[in-house]
């Protein structure tokens, strides 16, 4: 390709997903700063993004999303998991199963700890309650009687209903809050982007690869990337900020030359700055699911085949609900499991629905009436890395989370598949319940569970915490998110994570874009 001068902003922004959205709205709102935004990927305004029960195809869609694999890991019996990040306007918030998490207050006090000064739960408030206008989470409009079955067993099982898991107090049952607004997707692109596209001050560029940042002795001065069959260079008189994600972020900081010197040498690459933790540290969360045959009830199964099928259709046309306008997983349990911990350890996702093969939401739904209920370990101990494995801005790199590494993992996960079966053997679900149909009840001595939960599991797509924060040599950035040892250069988004949060990472990813760009501000004034 050939090379092209390019012009200056005052801001570079390299990633149009959930944080790059919240930056190049809060950046342009005065109208003094000129911000470019970069997008690998092209336009969301595509029929299955919109409608909520199109998750697994837009998961799966080649177009919408980086085809990323975790590499094999011993822990999951050396299998190939997929592990798909939105490539379009919105990013994952444009493909992904809408649960809006904030987490437990116990998160962010445990990054203070890590080093992220001005990071704990009474500092991020303002960020959450800025999103939560922004974004107006709700639940969802569809309450079956399986659903208000789940949420009352879990009561019986000490398990109360929480009228708000985020409030920082997350323990409890009820129904998820949803990014689903008039039952149609609402993105952060929907949120952020296309108000703050109005504004003269800012530009996006579609399908613009980002290729490396461009350095001037320790200052970011621009990007490089490929658009419309040229290599062009962008400068930026303030910053460059990465908010490309936990995968790309720490991929573009490597092929740029700041990571681990002894690697990018290994590739070729001339090192412009010494920093080895970039790209370690990767967290992400594992699952499994639980799903039985329904009986004396209605489940969503039968509305997705017959004659059925197309009334769901028409009352969706006209009235934007019904099955399509459903997320993937309805009702909540935040579940302690561990008897030193006062704080939930188990997520619980529960659908009114079951799924060919046991997988929650990636297949169609079965013919009979079925529910499932998906288990995560919050807070998983195992911890892994991104690293390229080319230096080639369209090659993927090489992602290992390391699943179930840390023996802590499994054991609370086999406790986790324990409470669900408990769940489903307790009244008021067990009346519904005529068998388990995954992984079936043939799998019940410790060795088969330990089994069942390293053979079957899968990713939450949640990867974060691979460029984290704080004071210590194994945290890349600093509590203001600028990359340590360069200047003019920050990652926000999911990798300045310290850990990862107690839930879905999508909430407090916008916070931490919301919370960083009063950063940026701050220094610019």
């Amino acid at each position: 390709m050939s090379t092209q001068a390019g012009e200056t902003w005052d801001y570079v922004i390299v990633g149009a997903g959930a944080a790059g959205c919240v930056l190049a709205n809060r950046l342009s709102a005065s109208g003094r700063h000129r911000v470019l935004l970069l997008e690998a990927g092209g336009g969301d305004r595509r029929l299955w993004i919109r409608v909520p029960a199109g998750f697994s195809r837009t998961l799966a869609d080649p177009s919408l999303g980086w085809r990323y694999l975790n590499q094999p890991a011993a822990g999951t019996g050396n299998r190939v998991i997929p592990c798909p990040r939105g490539r379009v306007l919105g990013g994952s918030s444009s493909i992904n199963g809408h649960l809006y998490v904030c987490g437990q207050a116990e998160d962010y006090e445990d990054w203070v700890t890590a080093g992220a000064t001005g990071w704990g739960w009474d500092d991020v408030q303002p960020y959450f309650r800025r999103a939560g206008e922004q974004l107006q989470a709700s639940e969802p409009r569809l309450h079956l009687p399986l659903c208000e079955a789940f949420i009352d067993t879990l009561g019986k099982l000490g398990v109360a209903r929480n009228p708000d898991y985020n409030s920082g107090a997350q323990e409890g049952a009820g129904y998820y809050q949803t990014l689903i607004r008039n039952g149609r997707r609402w993105s952060a692109a929907d949120a952020y982007l296309r108000p703050a596209l109005k504004r003269p001050n800012l530009a996006l560029r579609k399908r613009a690869l980002a290729a490396r940042v461009v350095f001037e002795g320790r200052r970011a001065a621009g990007v490089a990337y490929h658009w419309r069959g040229a290599r062009r260079v962008v400068r930026a008189a303030r910053e460059v900020i990465l908010a490309a994600g936990a995968i790309n972020s720490p991929q573009l900081l490597q092929l740029s030359g700041v990571g681990d010197p002894a690697h990018l040498r290994s590739l070729g690459i001339q090192v412009e700055h010494a920093l080895p933790a970039v790209g370690e540290g990767l967290a992400d969360h594992y699952a499994l699911r639980i799903a039985v045959r329904v009986r004396g009830a209605k489940s969503l199964n039968e509305r997705a085949h017959g004659a059925r099928s197309a009334l769901e259709a028409l009352k969706y046309l006209v009235a934007r609900r019904g099955l399509l306008a459903s997320p993937v997983a309805h009702a909540y349990g935040f579940v302690p499991v561990n008897e030193d911990s006062p704080r939930p350890d188990l997520q619980l996702l529960f659908a009114p629905a079951s799924y060919e093969g046991g997988r929650m939401g990636q297949a169609q739904l079965e013919r009979e009436p079925g529910m499932t209920c998906g288990v995560a370990q919050l807070r998983p101990h195992s911890r892994g890395y991104v690293r390229i494995a080319l230096p080639d801005p369209t090659s993927s790199p090489e992602i290992q989370p390391n699943f179930l590494a840390d023996e802590r993992d499994l054991a609370a996960l086999v406790k986790g598949v324990r409470i669900v079966r408990l769940a489903f053997a307790t009244e008021p679900l067990a009346r519904y319940v005529a068998h388990e149909t995954w992984p079936g009840s043939q799998i019940l001595s410790p060795q088969q569970l330990v089994e069942f939960v390293r053979g079957n599991g899968s990713t939450l797509y949640h990867p974060v915490a691979s460029c984290p924060m704080g004071i210590w040599d194994h945290q890349p950035l600093d509590a203001r998110l600028r990359v340590k040892g360069l200047d003019a250069l920050r990652v926000i988004d999911a990798a300045a994570m310290p850990s990862i949060v107690s839930g879905n990472p999508y909430a407090a990813t916008v916070m931490i874009a919301e919370k960083g760009a009063d950063l940026v501000l701050a220094d610019a004034s």
